[in-house]
């Protein structure tokens, strides 16, 4: 049922606002800050009530986003007369306005490492190095020699200490190419192109040999090489199963044209402590919906470790995991070596709850840390309109010896939720033309 996704979505998204919320409102009472309302959503309010503190607590049509408004955010907006001027957060001491500031960011991360720390105590958890659990034979990884157990150091010169990292990395553009042929499986409904059978370079032709000598699951290779040689290369075809595990039954099979493909260099440290860098291509899938998707061949996982000091330890490496693979994002975005085609506003948050629902309830515990990290990460970013530019202008000030002009910083701040504003409407359709 998508109406319980969609309440899911915005249940998860409301507690990863209030919590935020709650962070600037509490430590601006603690300050005695001047608050005008605390507001969950955004758009026209659907319920108001005004507290015994004289705050309108109010609840907004619009279940995205939220927001305490405070006296003198950027300056004196008041009358002074009706509002004490130490009452503005402009005129409350440098530290004090740091904190409330940062409070909101602090609570995502505190509510991030609970609930990955409750997840790991109830289901345990799995190693985050990134070490191949196995390279399925057939597939780009398992060609290059790579086998369980191995740890994938870096890619393409960047370390990956998390698979995290190495995903976000693997995800990149790469100019990296190489001429490959591909063995094309055509199997029920759908066509996958997977096998990097030889590099192309120096190969004068490649003939599909059919076994005739009733071995199963096997082809023959015939590669005919510039220089005049030959060899006979022997590939197992890839078992391909469906969602219920089952072997589907490969109806065709045969070779491509050489192409120009991705290569992604990789460092391998083998369990015997060698290190050897390997060229791995890419591959492509079609799935049955008509996307296309890059596969390696690595399968994830290890052995679940379960206790209180094992899980402590998988909360903060993880959390650390997450923190960093969002920079390397970021990063990657400022580079232009993550397009923007890769970002997801509510619409792909709601079709990654959606998936998460039928997973499970653990899997829907992980996914509200990880949106509460992002959150808290977003809005410490040194940009205008999020709680970092804000933090930014204190330094300015702190620099300075003055504060920055109001006038200024006020531009500056509608500029940037302006642009965040495009951003999220740019993300959006983008979301719905996948989604369709």
């Amino acid at each position: 049922m998508w109406i319980l996704s969609v309440i899911i979505l915005i249940l998860i998204l409301g507690v990863i606002i209030l919590v935020h919320e709650f962070g600037h409102f509490i430590w601006a009472k603690i300050f005695h800050v001047h608050i005008y309302e605390f507001s969950i959503g955004m758009g026209p309010k659907i319920l108001t009530k005004t507290g015994k503190d004289g705050i309108d607590y109010n609840l907004r049509a619009i279940p995205i986003g939220g927001f305490v408004a405070m006296a003198g955010e950027v300056y004196e907006d008041d009358d002074t007369k009706k509002i004490p001027k130490e009452k503005f957060l402009c005129n409350r001491p440098w530290w004090q306005r740091l904190i409330i500031l940062v409070a909101g960011v602090v609570n995502n991360f505190i509510l991030a490492v609970i609930l990955l720390f409750v997840g790991a105590m109830i289901w345990g958890s799995t190693s985050l190095d990134p070490i191949v659990n196995e390279a399925v034979a057939g597939f780009p990884v398992a060609e290059t020699g790579v086998k369980s157990g191995d740890k994938i150091i870096s890619i393409n010169g960047a370390n990956t200490k998390t698979w995290d990292i190495a995903q976000i990395h693997l995800a990149m553009k790469n100019n990296n190419v190489a001429d490959y042929y591909f063995m094309k499986l055509k199997y029920e409904n759908n066509e996958v192109v997977l096998i990097p059978i030889v590099d192309s370079k120096g190969v004068s032709s490649i003939t599909d040999v059919t076994d005739t000598y009733g071995i199963e699951n096997t082809n023959y290779y015939f590669v005919s090489y510039e220089d005049g040689t030959s060899e006979t290369i022997i590939k197992p075809l890839v078992e391909v199963y469906d969602e219920n595990s089952n072997v589907v039954a490969i109806s065709d099979i045969s070779i491509t044209e050489p192409t120009s493909t991705r290569i992604w260099t990789m460092g391998i440290e083998h369990p015997s402590g060698t290190i050897e860098e390997v060229s791995v291509p890419e591959a492509k899938e079609i799935a049955e919906n008509g996307d296309e998707r890059t596969v390696l061949g690595i399968l994830v996982g290890g052995d679940v470790e379960k206790g209180f000091v094992a899980s402590v330890k998988y909360t903060f490496k993880k959390f650390c995991s997450i923190v960093a693979s969002m920079w390397v994002t970021i990063v990657g975005l400022i580079t232009g070596k993550i397009s923007l085609g890769a970002l997801s506003g509510p619409v792909g948050m709601y079709k990654v709850i959606d998936q998460a629902r039928g997973i499970g309830f653990e899997y829907l515990l992980y996914i509200t840390a990880f949106l509460s990290i992002n959150v808290g990460f977003i809005n410490i970013l040194p940009f205008p309109a999020f709680d970092g530019g804000h933090v930014l202008f204190i330094i300015i000030e702190k620099i300075i010896g003055r504060p920055v002009d109001s006038k200024i910083e006020n531009i500056c701040h509608t500029i940037g939720f302006i642009l965040l504003l495009i951003l999220m409407i740019v993300v959006t359709i983008q979301d719905i033309i996948r989604l369709f």
